[in-house]
Formats: C-alpha cells, sequence, structure tokens
C-alpha cells in the first residue's frame, strides 16, 4: 500500500475509522471523508472537490 492512496467515507467513527487507520498502517496515505468535507449527495461538491484533490496530488488509487 505505501505510495497508494486511499480516499474513505465515514472515517471519523467506527468501522469507517478503522478501516482508513488499517490503510495507514500498511503505508497508505488515508482521505478521510465526512459531510463536513463534501456532499457526496451534491455533484457539483463532488467535482469541485476531486479538482482540489487532483490539484494537491491526491487523486485516490482506492475508494
Amino acid at each position: 500500500m505505501t505510495g497508494k492512496v486511499a480516499l474513505v467515507t465515514g472515517s471519523t467513527r467506527g468501522i469507517g475509522k478503522a478501516i482508513g487507520d488499517a490503510f495507514e498502517e500498511y503505508g497508505a496515505k488515508v482521505i478521510r471523508h465526512n459531510t463536513k468535507v463534501c456532499d457526496l449527495a451534491d455533484p457539483a461538491a463532488i467535482d469541485a472537490w476531486f479538482d482540489q484533490l487532483e490539484a494537491e496530488g491526491m487523486m485516490p488509487d482506492i475508494l
């Protein structure tokens, strides 16, 4: 997983947090999503967020 970027939704608590933590333990960079980061029900917000991730060099390899 080293060098990979993982996007984990709901990763601030519970199972999502455990999944994000596990990816980090195996060397992945983790983008932790919650509803404050981006409203996944809003296509325009998703596009804007992914444009931002791309500009930061953080496009996810793992969803």
